[in-house]
């Protein structure tokens, strides 16, 4: 096949740390596999990988383009989106030490992910081939559309989101002309379809392809627990997770009365407040990183997802799921999971009050054979549907397809 294969992110696929990079890697690997890839950072000049992490990914994927972008002023972004340009939260130009844009070719195929790294490949002022797609983790307008579902405990929340609701509506059209170029939206599921449809467009969800995460094989063979000690959480801490971690931390672990359990925190980017909070609740251990998924599960009866945002595959429950631990869930943890039940495969909390994640922790904790019974249901539900396998296979044929899209 002719033409170079590239792979243009804005965070080093490895180690995997969150919802976005995870795909990123695996797909990295799969794409790797079939032919030379060409790796591409879009680097924040505030945040430049440290030089270990460069060489782990050197070793894995070859040498690494960079391009080094800058945050412009807040002003300026937020003049930005009034005016429909571009995202507030993006709002990139070039650094002045920046090396320059790939050469793209007319015959590569491109891969560009998330949809911050479609944003800073815009600001570099280079038009993606027509064999391009996003892989788009999460759709910005509706993070911002669904975000109100979140912050309903104070009334400073629920004015931002009330604010986050209004602003998503320009949010989807700046994000449509973002996609514009790209001939396949790459999603997760069909809600996030409708969710295009109603605040992108028709457009980008007429050239949505959906590609569902995938779970790690080897959790299916952990066998169930039937009295495992530990409740997991497993989060990127340094963005939306962190207060979520404090409010767990501090909030609704303390006020848990089965003992003889621990709350196991796993998850990099904690700041001071949140590492206090840690260190002050009982049973609560931290740990930056685990190096693999069958560690953090073994011993583990029950997983916390508290995820109300109305969108998205969750991995930290499908992976919980696979390893037949009994999921604690908000609204959208179980989202994509095609025939869930409520109190059949998992344990969903309608609102994000601690008083309902308290109740169900405590309920969970002291009956050992209903989260048995939990964990059975779940894992049986998957039934091994998400794979990576065959959704980096899907992404294989659809970059060497002839004909395209």
């Amino acid at each position: 096949m002719s033409g170079q294969l590239w792979l243009i992110t804005d965070q080093l696929p490895y180690p995997p740390r969150n919802g976005v990079t995870l795909p990123v890697f695996r797909y990295a690997q799969a794409l790797a596999e079939q032919q030379s890839l060409r790796l591409v950072l879009l680097a924040d000049e505030a945040a430049v990988p440290l030089a270990e992490q460069w060489r782990a990914n050197e070793a894995l994927f070859g040498p690494i383009t960079a391009c080094v972008l800058r945050r412009q002023p807040v002003l300026s972004r937020l003049m930005s989106e009034l005016r429909g340009r571009e995202m507030f939260q993006h709002g990139f130009e070039p650094a002045t030490s920046s090396a320059p844009p790939p050469p793209l070719g007319p015959e590569d195929r491109l891969l560009v992910a998330p949809i911050s790294a479609v944003a800073k490949l815009r600001a570099l002022g280079v038009p993606p081939p027509a064999r391009a797609a996003a892989l788009v983790s999460d759709c910005t307008a509706g993070e911002y559309h669904y975000r109100m579902l979140e912050r309903t405990t104070d009334w400073r929340g629920r004015l931002k989101g009330h604010i986050d609701r209004w602003r998503s509506r320009g949010i989807g059209r700046i994000e449509a002309r973002l996609l514009e170029p790209y001939a396949h939206v790459l999603l997760q599921t069909p809600r996030d379809r409708e969710i295009y449809a109603e605040l992108v467009g028709a457009s980008a969800a007429r050239r949505a392809t959906l590609l569902p995460n995938g779970v790690d094989e080897s959790l299916y063979e952990l066998p169930l627990r039937t009295a495992g000690r530990d409740v997991v959480f497993m989060a990127e801490l340094s963005g939306e997770y962190g207060p979520i971690a404090l409010w767990l931390a501090s909030q609704v672990w303390p006020r848990v009365r089965r003992r003889g359990h621990r709350l196991r925190v796993i998850g990099r980017g904690a700041n001071a407040e949140l590492l206090e909070a840690m260190a002050a609740a009982p049973d609560l251990v931290h740990e930056e990183y685990v190096p693999g998924l069958a560690d953090v599960y073994r011993n583990s009866s029950v997983a916390i997802s508290p995820v109300f945002k109305g969108f998205g595959l969750i991995n930290k429950t499908l992976d919980a799921m696979a390893a037949g631990a009994a999921v604690v869930g908000g609204l959208a943890a179980f989202n994509g999971i095609e025939g869930f039940e409520p109190g059949v495969h998992g344990y969903v909390c309608e609102r994000p009050l601690a008083s309902e994640f308290i109740t169900a922790l405590d309920n969970l904790l002291a009956d050992p054979v209903q989260c048995e019974r939990l964990g059975r249901a779940g894992r049986a539900l998957l039934g091994r549907t998400y794979s990576w396998v065959e959704s980096s296979d899907r992404l294989v044929r659809l970059l060497q397809s002839p004909v395209f899209p």
